[in-house]
């Protein structure tokens, strides 16, 4: 919304290019497409760490005690 209203009643404090400065309202959905885009990354981004966190956790807590090996010789 800001892209657009600002931009279209004062395009220069907005836009520094000509096609945007031509057509405000154009440019401000491509600004608002590519922050949804990365909103959508970012939360796709912390679903994948938040269920990684999960599962290395729950892979610990499941190894109870620690377990050594030994070959013949003790190392």
């Amino acid at each position: 919304m800001h892209h657009g209203v600002v931009g279209v009643l004062d395009p220069s404090a907005v836009y520094n290019h000509p096609a945007a400065l031509t057509h405000p309202w154009r440019w401000a959905a491509i600004h608002a497409a590519f922050i949804a885009a990365m909103s959508v990354i970012s939360l796709i981004t912390w679903r994948v760490n938040e269920t990684t966190h999960a599962l290395a956790q729950l892979l610990l807590d499941s190894a109870g005690d620690g377990i050594v090996g030994l070959d013949l010789q003790g190392a």
